[in-house]
């Protein structure tokens, strides 16, 4: 999937984009026979992911325009057992876009969402993004048969812009074996789950990476080192890393991370305070001695 990433100035929560598999040649059949359990509602929690894609269309609707050239998947991880997230899209071809949706299943499994589409984001004093303003529409929907939730803006005249968030869950698989895997990244993406850009457009590979940008330095790896944890998981194109107290990381690559079907453990360590001067300033480094590695992280 060849895409051009530019750096906007809201980027919505827990995003986080997996690649596809290809299908081709004979079919493959599976047959499952017997009982089938029940998922229970925390189960469909730990699972529940919502995939957003945002669609432009001429005047009546019914001609596509362009595609906006992404796709944002957020994953259900607030303690409360809710999806939340604030989707902020600028662009050249359509009018500001921004979307909070909040996600969550009732005791009985429903699945429910409210959306509030807002006029615009207010701007911090650093230049990040901060709370959106001015609702401009609100809807709560019972979400059936987990179909698609369409949600046209309201904030454009001369076009038809359209949202459509897709609910699923995610496959049950174990965890595989990187060995001599290194984290191989093409247009690093770096943003969390409060909404702010870490850095963006960043080439790197190495068994060991770190990442210095104004909001801490991250330093990663599919193979543990001294002093790291499991932070996270890689999949497709991106990472995903817990940095304790519900807040998260997603690393986004350009091209795939990992061969398709391939999950792996990110191990890692978060320094808050090893930032930056500016919100542009970022740096970068990579090799495959241990040691070097954590020297320069010291």
């Amino acid at each position: 999937m060849n895409m051009k990433y530019k750096t906007i100035k809201y980027i919505g929560a827990v995003t986080l984009v997996f690649g596809m598999s290809a299908f081709g040649g004979n079919a493959e059949r599976r047959n499952v026979r017997g009982e089938q359990k029940v998922l229970t509602v925390e189960e469909m929690r730990s699972r529940f992911e919502v995939v957003g894609e945002l669609f432009i269309f001429d005047k009546s609707g019914k001609v596509l325009l362009r595609h906006s050239g992404e796709q944002r998947v957020w994953q259900m991880v607030d303690k409360d057992g809710k999806l939340k997230s604030n989707w902020g899209n600028g662009s050249n071809h359509h009018a500001d876009f921004n979307l909070s949706h909040e996600w969550w299943f009732e005791k009985d499994g429903a699945l429910k969402v409210k959306l509030v589409q807002y006029e615009k984001v207010e701007e911090s004093k650093n230049g990040e993004a901060g709370d959106m303003k001015n609702p401009l529409g609100e809807k709560t929907v019972d979400v059936d048969k987990f179909t698609p939730i369409v949600w046209q803006s309201l904030a454009e005249k001369e076009k038809v812009v359209v949202a459509r968030l897709t609910p699923r869950l995610r496959p049950v698989e174990g965890y595989m074996e990187p060995k001599d895997l290194w984290v191989v990244a093409q247009g690093l993406t770096v943003f969390d789950n409060e909404g702010a850009l870490w850095l963006s457009d960043l080439d790197v590979q190495g068994k060991f990476i770190s990442v210095g940008t104004h909001k801490g330095t991250l330093a990663i790896s599919y193979h543990p080192f001294k002093g790291s944890k499991v932070m996270g998981v890689a999949e497709g194109q991106g990472i995903k890393l817990g940095l304790g107290g519900g807040k998260n990381v997603t690393m986004l690559s350009r091209s795939a991370l990992l061969p398709a079907g391939m999950r792996v453990k990110v191990y890692g360590v978060y320094k808050p305070d090893q930032k930056t001067s500016s919100v542009k300033s970022t740096k970068s480094s990579a090799t495959t001695d241990e040691e070097r590695f954590l020297e320069k992280l010291k």
